[in-house]
């Protein structure tokens, strides 16, 4: 039987979606942003963070805002449109907060990323992502 420590189970059964991140792959997923996502939290391994995003363009950009805020401060937050394993899109608020843990040289290349929610696309999302797909 494993022997799982406090912080294991803490990231596992966590009350908001949790993925570690090595260089926008995602190395670890707990149970609640599968749920949200979609699929087990094994079958994330692995995954490119692009495949959660609408369109490449989407991820480009938010990539490029938040790798200049994460060398900043350390830590970027936003609400954007996300894409569920099944295509379907959701607005989500997302945080993450980079890591020195994975490679302490490079501050960007690991990160925690926070999706606390899910929501239904606003108004305003909902006509942003009609123009774009």
């Amino acid at each position: 039987m494993t022997q799982h420590t406090p912080s294991d189970l803490a990231f596992t059964h966590a009350p908001i979606g949790l993925v570690i991140l090595e260089n926008r792959i995602i190395k670890s997923a707990n149970a609640l942003f599968a749920e949200i996502f979609g699929g087990a939290p094994q079958s994330y391994i692995d995954t490119p963070l692009e495949a959660l995003y609408p369109s490449r363009e989407d991820y480009e950009r938010i990539g490029a805002r938040g790798l200049e805020a994460m060398r900043t401060t350390g830590r970027y937050a936003d609400e954007r449109v996300m894409r569920r394993r099944d295509g379907t899109l959701f607005g989500a608020a997302c945080v993450a907060k980079a890591s020195r843990l994975m490679r302490p040289s490079n501050v960007a290349s690991g990160a925690l990323l926070i999706c606390p929610k899910s929501a239904p696309l606003s108004p305003s999302q909902r006509a942003s992502a009609k123009s774009r797909f």
